[in-house]
């Protein structure tokens, strides 16, 4: 791996977690707080990253780490609705998208 590449990898991670899991909105004021912020973006970005290799092995090409961050989000919508609510899968699927579409730049 050449250094060019080493370094569009390390840009996009850096991208990806500023702008799906929020790595730079900690708004603390101690250290310590900023290390456990940034530990769980990097968890998250881990488990978005495997859920993401995942979906890659059935199709040729790998979602894009947005589109499995949204399918992460939409999911647990839909099992919120379900636990708390009573809707079954369709309705709290249709509800979700459209509560997100509503409230967010979906």
């Amino acid at each position: 791996m050449s250094w060019g590449q080493l370094r569009w990898t390390v840009e996009r991670f850096h991208q990806d977690i500023k702008q799906e899991l929020g790595a730079d909105k900690y708004q603390g004021r101690t250290w310590r707080g900023f290390h456990h912020h940034l530990s769980a973006v990097m968890l998250a970005h881990a488990f978005v990253a495997e859920r993401r290799l995942e979906a890659g092995k059935d199709r040729e090409d790998s979602a894009s780490f947005t589109e499995v961050v949204r399918q992460i989000v939409r999911e647990s919508a839909v099992q919120r609705l379900m636990e708390n609510h009573g809707f079954d899968r369709p309705k709290a699927r249709k509800v979700a998208v459209d509560m997100l579409r509503e409230y967010s730049d979906w």
